[in-house]
């Protein structure tokens, strides 16, 4: 028998070195990676680097076996779930752009929802396969916010299922009273077809492709009735628009962080929606999930640098607080308020109604530094920057010897969690820009110099024990 007819996957991974992988512990010295006899040799021989710490997995055994014996589904009930199928795959609806569910685009086979749960200590665990899906099964991978917007999904989809059915049927009415009219015995065809779709194929499976059949069908009927647009008053409100279901589907479950980071500026959600009273629409893409129209923080300068008066430190609250010294402490940056706080505002430097607020800083200077504005702000910013490729200098080298730690199979876990606050505590006050506040910042580097060093000196006593 040849091979294939009964063992298939016998093994995944061929065991490749990617050459970056080289990177994780060289700046360079990579020449020599074709030389594996010598590169086995300082590596494995010398060092004690486990296979993995160079080399893509390879697994093996998890064998699966072609048998006459292996029952499934489709084996008697070849067309039972076709339109549950299609709908996770988020196709063949009629007026509806093809939209696959979010699960099927990270592989999520049916059994992942179709499963027994099994609840120990308060936590879900996944069973065998069942014929009914479990919403609980979501809290295996997620957690209990899922529960509770699954079910609301299921509620949805009923929704959508009646009032498609209520479309088709006037459908099926305008065609009965135009026999010989082919355009309308074609629409009511196409009514008649998403409404059993969305019937059959449980849209719970992917409630945002049936919205989009069910306006496919709203669609189809406007355009019976003359109307421009679609027949909105015969969707159910979370479905009458390409953003209103974004709120009840979904955000009512599964909270926006507040403020939202974006490129470093603090972006409030809420106020935006809320007291504002935008639309999803002005800031994001319709169709695509999280999608932004803004590229940049600077596209928002057409509702926020409108005037000098504008509140900057609403989004720009890091640079803010690094400014005036009010740094929340369990950033565990000490931060005294900069020198000009009290008399110079964000608009004396940074002009909010150019193209380019960060542009010409350095003019704004020049009248209370005598000139010497440009040249004194380059200064500062050459310093920090200097002071900055310092520790990040540091940063590797401690890297590094935590890495040559953990081959060494010394206890790191300590010296990981340490490495890391220093890094948190870098990438805040990068966001914050140090410029805004030139003495705090050096203080902050060179504290960070200090840890660094103290802990690359414990680590390195701890390889050496």
């Amino acid at each position: 028998m040849r091979g294939g007819r009964c063992h298939i996957s016998v093994h995944e991974g061929d065991g490749a070195v990617p050459k970056d992988r080289c990177y994780a512990c060289h700046v360079s010295r990579v020449e020599e990676y074709g030389q594996t006899k010598r590169v086995h040799e300082i590596h494995v021989s010398r060092m004690r680097a486990r296979c993995l710490e160079c080399h893509e997995p390879i697994r093996h055994g998890n064998v699966k076996v072609a048998s006459v014996l292996e029952v499934t589904c489709e084996s008697c009930h070849a067309a039972s779930h076709g339109a549950g199928k299609e709908m996770y795959l988020g196709v063949g609806g009629k007026g509806a752009p093809d939209t696959p569910s979010r699960m099927f685009a990270a592989q999520i086979r049916c059994t992942g929802c179709h499963t027994r749960v099994e609840t120990r200590g308060g936590a879900a665990f996944l069973g065998g396969g069942n014929k009914t899906a479990d919403p609980r099964a979501c809290a295996a991978c997620h957690d209990a916010r899922y529960v509770p917007m699954v079910e609301r999904w299921r509620g949805q989809g009923r929704e959508l299922a009646q009032a498609a059915r209520r479309m088709a049927a006037e459908g099926a009415a305008a065609a009965r009273g135009r026999r010989g009219d082919e355009e309308a015995a074609a629409a009511a065809r196409d009514l008649e077809f998403n409404a059993r779709f969305l019937e059959e194929g449980h849209p719970v499976h992917n409630i945002e492709y049936a919205i989009r059949v069910a306006q496919g069908s709203g669609a189809l009927l406007g355009r019976r009735r003359g109307a421009s647009g679609p027949s909105a008053e015969m969707l159910p409100a979370f479905a009458r628009g390409p953003f209103s279901y974004c709120t009840d589907s979904c955000h009512a479950f599964l909270a926006r962080p507040e403020p939202f980071d974006f490129q470093g500026v603090n972006v409030p959600h809420a106020y935006h929606v809320q007291t504002a009273g935008l639309s999803c629409d002005t800031c994001h893409e319709e169709g695509r999930h999280k999608a932004l129209l803004l590229a940049s923080p600077r596209d928002c300068a057409g509702c926020h640098h409108e005037s000098a008066q504008a509140s900057c430190g609403r989004c720009h609250g890091r640079q803010q607080a690094l400014y005036e010294g009010t740094l929340p402490k369990a950033l565990g940056l000490r931060a005294e308020a900069d020198q000009m706080a009290g008399t110079v505002g964000c608009a004396d430097c940074h002009d909010p109604t150019r193209s380019e607020p960060l542009a010409k800083v350095g003019e704004a200077c020049e009248g209370c530094h005598e000139g010497q504005g440009t040249k004194d702000l380059a200064s500062w910013q050459k310093d920090l920057r200097d002071r900055r490729a310092q520790i990040q200098r540091k940063m590797e080298e401690a890297e590094l010897t935590l890495g040559l730690l953990v081959r060494r199979q010394k206890a790191a876990s300590s010296f990981s969690r340490r490495l890391e606050e220093v890094r948190r505590r870098l990438d805040d006050l990068d966001r914050a820009r140090p410029v805004h506040n030139v003495q705090a910042a050096k203080r902050f580097y060179d504290d960070a110099r200090r840890d660094l060093s103290a802990l690359i000196g414990e680590m390195t006593r701890a390889v050496s024990d």
